[in-house]
């Protein structure tokens, strides 16, 4: 859908879904420009379409000129659309207000398609703002960490023995262990190794 094709509603339109035309596309059409000349042409040409009284010149200019005012704020395209739709299904003349809520309805696709992804957008940074607050900070983190217990020394002891399965078993694998020959029996084998290595090297 572009706004060359919307500007002129006799031409047949290439029927594209809302949601596959970007925010740009949409809101330029929303925004093309209103075109006065264009739109007291098809204000006349449709009012002289019904019967109506004869009023004198002063009147009826006075009528149009309500009907430009009222569509002054809409895009040409819209106000073709209404007046297309008003010919089509209506028999009698319409008000300004019932033309402004024709083309109003020409538009609302666009403009609920763009309202709906600005509250997805919202959605999405308000989800962000929630995530970065609740976030702790550095300071916050380490609190956390030294009251479930993980020192600095636990963690180190975590990293060096990734198969323990307690912070106690890590500890356990970590800590210092006594030479043999401290637990050893007298006739422990290894004493026979010593002391034969003593004699090689006297």
């Amino acid at each position: 859908m572009t706004g060359q094709s919307l500007t002129n509603p006799s031409e047949p339109l290439r029927q594209v879904s809302v949601r596959e035309q970007s925010s740009f596309d949409l809101t330029t059409v929303i925004h093309l420009p209103h075109n006065p000349g264009a739109a007291l042409i098809r204000v006349n040409t449709v009012l002289g379409l019904y019967f109506v009284a004869n009023d004198g010149l002063e009147t009826r200019a006075a009528i149009r000129e309500e009907f430009t005012r009222a569509l002054a704020a809409l895009p040409d395209w819209a106000i073709q659309r209404a007046f297309d739709v008003w010919v089509r299904t209506m028999t009698r003349r319409p008000s300004p207000g019932e033309m402004v809520i024709l083309a109003q309805l020409e538009m609302k696709p666009m403009t609920d398609e763009l309202a709906r992804r600005q509250r997805i957008d919202d959605d999405r940074r308000d989800g962000e703002r929630v995530e970065r607050e609740a976030r702790p900070n550095k300071d916050q983190a380490k609190a956390m960490l030294d009251r479930a217990g993980f020192t600095p020394r636990r963690m180190e002891l975590v990293n060096a023995n990734p198969m323990a399965r307690s912070l106690e078993e890590a500890e356990e694998f970590c800590a210092p262990q006594p030479h043999w020959s401290v637990n050893a029996a007298p006739d422990d084998p290894r004493w026979a190794a010593v002391e034969k290595t003593k004699r090689e090297l006297s």
